[in-house]
């Protein structure tokens, strides 16, 4: 896919620190804010009036009443045009709605975001007047719940599918294999399905298929860690017909080179995967408010104590920063064919907020300790507080493996970076070699001055990764030998990420002048303080310096037979070799 011009993370990538693309940092009109606060209410309303607060975690399943009563709503029509019959939001209007949806259930937020950010509603933007948007428009109108089949035995994002699509006549095609982990796939009355052409393995088209076709089977329902009552599906599709109408994309090209299918379940993964991580961090903060107000030790209260509060703090910051990435990915571009211009930064927002949801739950848990291992069920028993922060836990974790799990997304992303220092080499080799970091004496004016100096580092270091990548073409001329060191790659892709995050929490702080600049300025601080002790500990990694001796120890125990366990002569944790 070519990268359109003037994109702050592509710009970002090659060592040029875009402050100018930055601010004024979006915001959402007056109406708009209005119309997403009534959708708000309205989700949180009727999530609410569906479930109980622990019932899924008795029942382990959505109840029939509740998908019938949501294919009676317009809640799987969010971005559908009013005058198809959906409410018509804008991008961030939808991700609020979807992320208030998963902080009364994260469950039910999780299944709402599937159908409506990478179900039928997301083909929309990338389909022209034709047979398959009718279809898809008929069908929404119909209440239909949907979802996106992707992910194989073999494992996701591979290059190799081993579902198989065979022409048979008339544009239609018959689809034969197995999918595994299909969010909505034990309901979904239409399912987008990915799949291979004959003799072009690396070629995946996509089709929607009809559940109802003879030979489409639900083999079972699966449950993962977190989420419980999540309709997953690992589906098997023996002869599924395909009719023409449904058939999405030719055999030219992996779907995910074509010039909109990407960027729009890029968006749709930020629905799915960074509306649950703002929703699950959010509750984490509360959590955190409710037990220091209430709890003492040694007679002092918790908010009381330095270790509490840097916690708390470090919660929040992460919490804004994730705001701040969301704001900057999904405002102000909704225009179908606008789709591409924050692609990057959209694919980026996975890690990003992720993590920090992980850090915030992680912390929160520590804080709460017992109470917070415990389960809700066993807290409401003796009368506690029923918060559920384990569930959380859980939540949090099963997200940093959704749409990719994390270590393996930094290192396709750095993998997608020095692909293009190959051929052609960067054009502004000698702006990267340069101290001159292209900011103006103007830029990062209204920051105080310590964000002024997060913000030289940001450009510093965006700078430094650009010659770091630089020197590490110069030393591989085998582009493959460089694509195997996965460490390295790994900390490229996780130093663009945290670069990313710093540079959009502070063009949202200096453009807030409100009565809370100064907290906003706080908040700042304490993020990117701790983003860039992040990215020092990045620096062995791409220095390279600091290999250690991980593939020799792995592979002595991975060849062995033995189990690990004292001896007479060997530590625990060190099995004799064969």
């Amino acid at each position: 896919m070519t990268t359109p011009p003037d994109q702050f993370l592509a710009e970002l990538t090659v060592g040029r620190f875009r402050w100018d693309l930055l601010t004024p940092f979006p915001r959402p009109s007056d109406a708009d804010r209005d119309a997403g606060d009534k959708a708000v209410a309205g989700i949180e309303t009727f999530v609410a009036g569906q479930l109980g607060p622990m019932s899924l975690d008795d029942d382990r399943r959505l109840p029939q009443q509740f998908y019938d009563n949501l294919r009676a709503s317009d809640y799987l029509r969010l971005q559908v045009p009013e005058r198809a019959g959906g409410l018509g939001l804008s991008d961030y209007n939808t991700f609020r709605v979807l992320s208030a949806a998963a902080r009364v259930s994260g469950t039910v937020g999780f299944m709402l975001a599937t159908h409506n950010g990478i179900g039928l509603p997301a083909l929309l933007p990338a389909l022209p007047d034709c047979a398959p948007r009718d279809l898809v428009l008929r069908r929404l109108g119909e209440g239909v719940i949907s979802g996106w089949a992707d992910t194989e035995p073999v494992g996701a994002g591979n290059d190799h599918p081993t579902v198989v699509a065979t022409p048979v006549g008339d544009g239609a095609y018959s689809i034969t294999g197995d999918k595994v982990f299909i969010s909505n796939g034990a309901v979904a009355d239409d399912l987008i399905v990915s799949a291979a052409t004959p003799g072009a393995d690396s070629v995946a088209c996509l089709f929607i298929v009809d559940t109802r076709t003879a030979g489409f089977v639900v083999s079972s329902t699966q449950e993962v860690i977190g989420f419980p009552g999540l309709p997953l599906g690992a589906l098997r599709l023996d002869d599924v017909r395909v009719p023409a109408e449904r058939v999405l994309s030719a055999p030219t090209g992996n779907w995910r080179l074509a010039p909109l299918f990407e960027p729009v379940s890029s968006r749709g993964r930020l629905y799915l995967v960074s509306g649950a991580a703002l929703a699950i961090a959010g509750s984490c903060l509360r959590f955190q408010r409710d037990f220091a107000r209430r709890r003492c030790v040694n007679g002092l209260s918790l908010d009381r104590y330095p270790a509490i509060q840097d916690l708390v703090a470090a919660s929040l910051a992460d919490v804004f920063a994730m705001d701040s990435v969301v704001r900057w990915c999904l405002l102000g571009h909704d225009d179908a064919t606008n789709l591409t211009v924050r692609y990057l930064d959209r694919r980026a927002a996975k890690n990003m907020t992720t993590l920090a949801c992980w850090r915030v739950v992680d912390q929160t848990m520590s804080l709460l300790a017992a109470e917070g291992a415990e389960t809700a069920r066993s807290k409401a028993r003796r009368g506690a507080a029923p918060l559920p922060v384990e569930r959380l836990f859980r939540d949090a974790r099963i997200l940093r493996i959704t749409g990719g799990v994390d270590f393996a997304v930094d290192v396709w992303a750095a993998e997608a970076m020095l692909a293009r220092s190959y051929d052609p080499a960067p054009a502004n080799i000698a702006q990267i070699e340069s101290d001159d970091l292209g900011l103006r004496p103007a830029d990062g004016q209204e920051l105080s001055p310590r964000n002024r100096e997060h913000l030289v580092a940001a450009a510093a270091g965006a700078r430094q990764l650009a010659r770091d990548c630089l020197r590490l073409v110069r030393d591989h001329p085998d582009r493959d030998a460089l694509l195997a060191r996965q460490r390295t790659l790994g900390a490229v892709g996780r130093t663009v990420g945290e670069l990313f995050a710093m540079a959009v929490v502070l063009a949202r702080t200096a453009s807030n002048v409100g009565d809370d600049a100064a907290y906003v300025q706080g908040l700042a601080d304490v993020f990117c303080t701790a983003a860039r002790r992040r990215l020092a500990g990045l620096r062995p990694d791409l220095d390279g310096t600091d290999a250690g001796g991980c593939a020799e120890v792995s592979g002595r125990w991975l060849r062995s037979g033995t189990e690990p366990g004292p001896g007479a002569d060997d530590p625990a944790w060190m099995p004799l070799p064969e």
